[in-house]
């Protein structure tokens, strides 16, 4: 079995995420910033389900991407899932944290794809999946800066859909709000999450079927699939 890489996998959601995808066969490489002990926890349980599991320090914020392929490594599915996700609006918008945050949530993500899709000497096609944000549909006050890289995340995902077919298939998932943020009080938490047409958000659960539906799903390539309760409906401006 290929490997599965996902970005941003020691804790939360992409730890959820490696965890399932070891449950279903894949081996997995789990890239982490500075939280080593949670990606070693990490590892060792993907090890006690019987795959091999490979650990990938890298700080987005400063490093170029690595070519994994120096390992001769098979990748066979992409999770982009590290993301950075800070308070600011326009009228406080500053270089420094701009630029970073574009370097870790869009400059990243296309890159690894760029360096793995160029160098891959392996026949197998490679799944993209790219975790976005449903708040590309529209045009917050705050957030500026998240803003800007998830739409541009999501631009990139139909464009490298349709460049790297039929080498790749590139998708992406657009969250609601999923869990609490560590800043954020439990009753802002739950009122974030009920605020959508269906009262309700989507849940860990469902990222993992969605990324089961995607893999499985041999004709699906250049789709962005919400799972926000249907939040993306109110003030769409997006195609």
């Amino acid at each position: 079995m290929p490997y599965a890489l996902i970005t941003g996998s020691a804790k939360r959601i992409g730890r959820n995420i490696a965890i399932f995808l070891a449950k279903n066969g894949w081996d997995i490489i789990i890239h982490y910033n500075s939280s080593y002990n949670e990606a070693f926890k990490l590892q060792e349980s993907i090890i006690l389900l019987g795959r091999k599991c490979i650990l990938y320090q890298n700080d987005f914020s400063k490093n170029q991407v690595h070519n994994l392929f120096k390992q001769g490594l098979s990748i066979g599915l992409i999770i982009n899932n590290a993301s950075i996700f800070e308070m600011d609006s326009l009228h406080d918008l500053n270089q420094e944290n701009f630029i970073t945050t574009m370097k870790i949530n869009f400059i990243a993500p296309s890159l690894i794809i760029k360096t793995i899709l160029d160098t891959n000497i392996f026949d197998n096609q490679i799944n993209i999946i790219n975790i976005l944000d449903s708040i590309i549909y529209k045009l917050p006050k705050n957030f500026t800066s998240y803003y800007f890289s998830k739409r541009m995340l999501a631009d990139f995902t139909r464009l490298s859909a349709k460049i790297y077919a039929p080498k790749a298939r590139v998708n992406g998932i657009a969250l609601g709000q999923i869990m609490k943020n560590y800043n954020q009080s439990e009753e802002n938490f739950q009122k974030t999450f009920c605020n959508n047409p269906l009262g309700h958000s989507g849940t860990i659960e469902e990222i993992c079927n969605t990324i089961h539906f995607i893999v499985e799903n041999k004709s699906v390539t250049g789709q962005i699939i919400s799972l926000d309760g249907g939040a993306h409906l109110d003030n769409v401006n997006y195609p």
